[in-house]
């Protein structure tokens, strides 16, 4: 497998649209929630409060994302001409300010998380990204069968594409 928690050098997705995506979801997440949650390392907003198909179509038309998950994974997309139908589920999160490691959140899937807005360590990016930041609109695709390490600090968006590949990893 090639290198995974490799961020995206360039925009993955226009950065007003997801600058626009990081506005509507911060209107459906109570702020208190984020100070509050024992537990969990992110937070999802009620169903249907936050528009962000426009993010995801917008990341799927653009083949050099593709390619860089391809690349990433060493695994393929299940179609050529409608690489969307790998697309397992999709779900914008807000990151709370619980610190800890999660195992394997995703198994036997890829995950890429799409900066809503300026994205960094002391707002939920995960620690071992292998990047400090990201810019809204960058991604960063992250093994599912891996683990996420979160440091304390929230409030950072993102939008989850979890991706279900196929073939065998080639590195």
């Amino acid at each position: 497998m090639s290198d995974t928690n490799a961020p995206s050098q360039v925009q993955a997705v226009p950065a007003h649209l997801a600058d626009t995506a990081a506005k509507d979801l911060e209107s459906c997440v109570d702020p208190k929630r984020l100070e509050e949650e024992p537990k969990n390392p992110w937070l999802y907003p009620p169903p249907g409060r936050a528009p962000t198909q426009k993010v995801t179509d917008a990341w799927f038309k653009s083949l050099s994302n593709i390619a860089r998950v391809e690349k990433c994974s060493g695994k393929k997309f299940k179609s050529n001409d409608d690489p969307q139908c790998s697309l397992h589920s999709s779900y914008p999160v807000v990151f709370t300010s619980t610190n800890g490691r999660l195992k394997a959140p995703f198994p036997k899937q890829y995950l890429v998380m799409i900066a809503l807005g300026d994205v960094h360590r002391k707002n939920g990016l995960v620690t071992n990204a292998g990047t400090a930041s990201l810019a809204s609109g960058q991604d960063l695709v992250i093994d599912g069968d891996g683990e996420m390490y979160f440091s304390e600090g929230g409030g950072g968006k993102a939008l989850f594409l979890v991706l279900d590949l196929v073939g065998e990893e080639t590195g």
